[in-house]
């Protein structure tokens, strides 16, 4: 084994190196134990966890640990913190309307560490701040179960187990949007949509009141398509949040969409016939969007409104 300088430097080449470059420097490090100018160690000598983490160092991310010379040969706790790519490209369009709106949940694999080099493995997911974690697990333990699924849906989800065996252990997490935040933004301005649209065209005498003062129906459903429209304007989000937030915002802007033609219809004198099958139209519309938006959540809400659990997931 070289002198830890030597380690050092190569360690160091690693972090500087392109992913591509890195990985040929720390696979040629684990065949044949060497650098382009020095030999390190023996070749094919590196036990697998050390491979493992050596590949996972020049291709993912950095490993920084700092220890006390005192403290060297006891017990330490290493704490390894990444960012995760989720793979988005397998999903639809339908698919991504399906997770946005409650029909699915996101689901996707984590992969573990060398958990079997630890004593005791955690895993912590920290859920962006518009979703929810409604489930993370790990592989049962082979010396202990320890909590190895955490459904809590707190915003840092937590699981740990130990294990024995060598080889490759996946963690899973399923991924929400949740009711509160940009789903019920959306769902009240649905809701409030259906509602003015019935209104403005079941109570007596409204629609000839519309149509007749167009400044009152004008500012009605404009001003109502202006309100959807000032919701689509996102606040800071990870690039996650954003993914199943877009269809929510797809349907927004459909609201404004819907809005804006009822209020040129109401305001522009239509002739009767035209304004009718706009009219009608519109009311299916507002109908159907409603029933597929609201639908999926019903049995949640319900469960909100009946229990003592705050309405904030």
């Amino acid at each position: 084994m070289s002198e830890p300088e030597e380690i050092l430097r190569v360690l160091k080449q690693l972090a500087a190196a392109d992913p591509d470059d890195a990985l040929w420097l720390a696979q040629q490090l684990i065949d044949h134990g060497c650098d382009a100018d020095h030999q390190l160690w023996e070749p094919n000598t590196l036990p697998e966890n050390c491979q493992t983490l050596l590949k996972q160092f020049a291709s993912e991310f950095l490993v920084l640990a700092v220890v006390p010379e005192n403290r060297l040969g006891t017990r330490q706790i290493i704490k390894l913190d990444y960012h995760l790519r989720v793979d988005t490209t397998t999903h639809s369009i339908l698919d991504q309307f399906a997770m946005a709106l409650g029909y699915r949940e996101l689901i996707f694999d984590i992969p573990m560490l060398t958990p079997y080099a630890a004593q005791s493995y955690h895993l912590e997911f920290h859920t962006p701040t518009t979703l929810s974690c409604v489930t993370l697990a790990i592989p049962d333990g082979d010396i202990f179960n320890g909590s190895s699924i955490d459904f809590s849906q707190d915003p840092i989800a937590h699981v740990h187990a130990a294990y024995v065996e060598a080889g490759p252990q996946v963690g899973e997490a399923h991924v929400r949007v949740p009711l509160a935040g940009p789903w019920f933004s959306m769902a009240l301005t649905t809701l409030l949509g259906l509602v003015v649209s019935v209104l403005a065209f079941a109570l007596p005498g409204s629609v000839e009141m519309l149509r007749t003062n167009t400044e009152y129906s004008a500012a009605l459903f404009f001003g109502l398509a202006l309100a959807a429209l000032g919701l689509l304007i996102s606040t800071r989000e990870n690039a996650l949040e954003t993914y199943l937030h877009r269809p929510l915002r797809a349907i927004l802007l459909m609201n404004a969409l819907l809005l804006f033609v009822q209020g040129t219809s109401y305001a522009g004198n239509l002739r009767t016939p035209e304004f009718w099958l706009i009219v009608n139209g519109i009311l299916f519309s507002y109908g159907l969007l409603t029933v597929v938006v609201i639908a999926p959540r019903l049995p949640e809400i319900w469960a909100r409104f009946t229990s003592s659990e705050p309405f904030v997931r």
